[in-house]
């Protein structure tokens, strides 16, 4: 069983700014990483390895830098891994990124399940995931947080749903997103670091996929003309004293700003 797990290279959220003159959103100097969510994916397909004959290759769409991403997770036990790398492919939405998603894993060929973390922590669109599954034309299930059983022909999953969950069953090809309620992923073991780093990665253009052009234009049908940082706050009020004087104090405030 061949299984492709969709994985991101983004920045560390904690280290990006709005740029003063541009108002868009600036990576300078941040740390890339693995999409933290898409680590749940990897975790899901290793678990399904460990049960059933299965190999896992794990699937970015990025610039060149992006290999040490696909190492990061063939260090957690990933089998292989192929980077779509093109200057076409700079500043797709998620619309032309699942296309071209799509392509290579048409490419590909023999893939049964593919695996997509749920969202990424750049652009937090949760859209990567139908959109893919829609240019594939498989059915998908979403939010999965349990797969309870896996065979040859398909699993039995649960779906997370803001009630509780909901029992699946489907046939493959099929195509699933996770939760991070699937389990917490493994650490990469030394000997895992070593043998990702002897790992060939495949670098496919869009020639080898056969996209032209004309496919990613325009690259992305929604525009994000600035972003913007929350207005500051107000530095809050401390009161001391006796408890009746703080009380009195508290309320005083309170009438002034109009809360009360």
């Amino acid at each position: 069983m061949d299984i492709i797990v969709c994985i991101k290279r983004v920045p560390n959220t904690g280290q990006t700014t709005v740029h003063s003159q541009t108002s868009q959103l600036s990576a300078a100097g941040a740390q890339y990483i693995l999409n933290p969510y898409d680590e749940y994916g990897v975790e899901q397909a290793l678990q399904i390895k460990d049960k059933i004959n299965a190999r896992v290759t794990v699937l970015c769409l990025g610039p060149p830098e992006a290999e040490t991403t696909i190492r990061d997770a063939l260090s957690l036990g990933a089998d292989a891994g192929i980077l779509l790398c093109d200057p076409s492919f700079d500043g797709l939405d998620t619309y032309h990124t699942s296309f071209v998603l799509a392509k290579a894993i048409q490419k590909f060929g023999k893939a049964q399940l593919v695996i997509c973390g749920n969202k990424a922590i750049d652009s937090d669109t949760w859209q990567v995931s139908p959109q893919l599954a829609a240019h594939l034309n498989w059915p998908q299930i979403l939010f999965v947080k349990k797969i309870t059983q896996v065979t040859e022909q398909g699993i039995e999953a649960d779906r997370m749903t803001e009630e509780g969950y909901d029992k699946m069953q489907a046939t493959f090809p099929l195509l699933i997103s996770v939760v991070k309620e699937i389990g917490e992923p493994r650490l990469a073991s030394l000997k895992g670091k070593m043998n990702a780093k002897k790992v060939p990665v495949e670098k496919w253009d869009k020639t080898a996929l056969g996209v032209s052009e004309a496919d990613l234009n325009p690259k992305s049908f929604v525009q994000l003309p600035r972003y913007s940082l929350p207005a500051r706050r107000n530095s809050g009020k401390i009161f001391a004293g006796e408890a009746k004087q703080v009380v009195e104090e508290f309320l005083k405030a309170f009438r002034e700003d109009k809360v009360l």
